[in-house]
């Protein structure tokens, strides 16, 4: 999977925009072990949090900053006109 799928995953799971900075290009094979935090809450087995997973098991890192993205602005809808 390429490192812009991983990146899409990750940004599902996380309150936040995930972008891709690392620059590597081509697939790779990625199992990370991890526990929802959602699900660790109520569990009382704990594991590995997302982040602290790209960090030990993938050798990546999420740093939190702030910058411009894009975002649609859905301002109205309507129905269709019956033909």
């Amino acid at each position: 999977m390429a490192l812009s799928n991983l990146v899409l995953n990750v940004s599902k799971w996380t309150d936040r925009v995930v972008v891709d900075q690392t620059g590597l290009q081509g697939k790779f094979d990625w199992d990370l072990q991890w526990i929802p935090e959602d699900v660790a809450s109520g569990n009382a087995s704990h594991g590995p949090s997302l982040v602290g997973s790209l960090r030990d098991q993938a050798g990546l890192a999420l740093a939190s900053r702030r910058r411009p993205v894009d975002v649609l602005v859905v301002e109205r809808v309507e129905r269709p006109d019956p033909d």
